[in-house]
Order: structure tokens, then sequence, then C-alpha cells
């Protein structure tokens, strides 16, 4: 399974999101419910079916199909886009790296959720998922506090908030760089018309 690094939670929506997650993570929620896969790509083309429709999988009857979710999703690590229903109202989409799961209604996810965050190596899950809750759908960096007992959490969602906080304002920065960059270029593009007009009427003028 694929290092948690980035997370959002939110157990009011049944939801959760991040970054360093990939289809393992996406294969665990989806042989728990009866599952739709709607979009699965690689790196060069679909893995689906022309022309068939996307049918309901029973991962409890219906093994084959489990047995070919894992060999396309996980033993082919090219896999780069996958949408799939979780039945009867839960959505999977996971594109380039970044995963974010709804699991259907009334079914608790926060079980779910905590069992992949201790098997990554998050001891104090609950704390964690408690603080994510509070602020989804924001995602933060929680490798901040791995390994790290729940009665020995001092200062480790607060770094979390000031990390968010530092790449917000770089993303400013970034922008502000930007948009300095763009004007620059487009008043030299437009000096550089006007002196291209200014010498073409000047050329005119030459009586010959």
């Amino acid at each position: 399974m694929n290092q948690i690094e980035w997370l959002s939670f939110g157990e009011a929506s049944n939801s959760f999101g991040g970054s360093s997650m990939g289809c393992d993570v996406a294969a665990f929620f989806m042989r728990r419910f009866n599952y739709k896969i709607t979009s699965l790509y690689d790196d060069k083309k679909s893995l689906l079916w022309d022309n068939e429709e996307p049918k309901w999988v029973d991962p409890n009857k219906d093994a084959l199909q489990v047995q070919w979710l894992y060999e396309q999703i996980i033993e082919d690590s090219n896999v780069i886009h996958l949408e799939a229903d979780l039945f009867p109202n839960g959505k999977v989409y996971m594109s380039g790296g970044h995963l974010h799961i709804k699991v259907p209604k009334d079914v608790p996810i926060r079980p779910f959720v905590k069992h992949i965050l201790d098997y990554n190596g998050y001891v104090a899950a609950d704390q964690i998922l408690d603080f994510l809750d509070y602020r989804y759908p924001q995602s933060f960096f929680i490798q901040i506090a791995k390994g790290i007992k729940p009665q020995d959490l001092t200062d480790q969602f607060a770094r979390m908030v000031e990390h968010n906080v530092e790449i917000e304002k770089n993303d400013r920065e970034y922008e502000r760089l930007a948009n300095e960059e763009l004007t620059s270029h487009s008043r030299d593009s437009i000096e550089n018309l006007f002196s291209a007009e200014n010498n073409s009427e000047s050329e005119n003028d030459i009586p010959f």
C-alpha cells in the first residue's frame, strides 16, 4: 500500500481523499461493496472492453472479477485513472496519484480510514481524523504525526496548519511573479509592435 502523506476526511459527507494514494487503497474499498468500474486507463489506453456497458460486481460472488480488478489496478502499476460507483451511492475517483472516495450513505467511513492509517503507521489515527474532520475538505500533510502515539502529540497539528499556510503563501508569491512576467512580456510585445509600425512608416517615406 502506498505511503499516505496528504489526507482530507469528512465524517458527515462520508468522504476522504488525498495525494500519495493509489489503486491499492481504491481496491481496499471496492472489494467491500458492490462496485461498477466506469473508467479505467493506463498511460496508453482504456483497459475496459469497447462498447461494453459497465456491470455491477458483487465481490462475494464474482471472484474472477475481483481477481481481474487486482491484476489490472494493482499488479499493473501503469494505471493512472480510475472511476467507479459503489452501490448504492458511493464513488471512487483516482487520477494521477490523487484519490477521492465517498462511501455509500449509512456506512460509517471512519473504521475504514482508521484501518488504512493504522496500517501506514499512524498510531494516533482517531486524533488525526478528528483534526481533519473539523477542517474538511482541506487536505493536510499528516506525515508530520506519523508514528507518534496519542499521548505524545504536542504541536503536530499546529505544524500541519502552518505547513498549509506556507504553501498557500508560496503559491501566492508564485502567482504574483507569474503575473509580473506575463505583464512584462505583454508590455515588451506592445513596444516591439509600435517600433515595427514606426519603422514601417519611416520606410514608406523614402522617395524611391
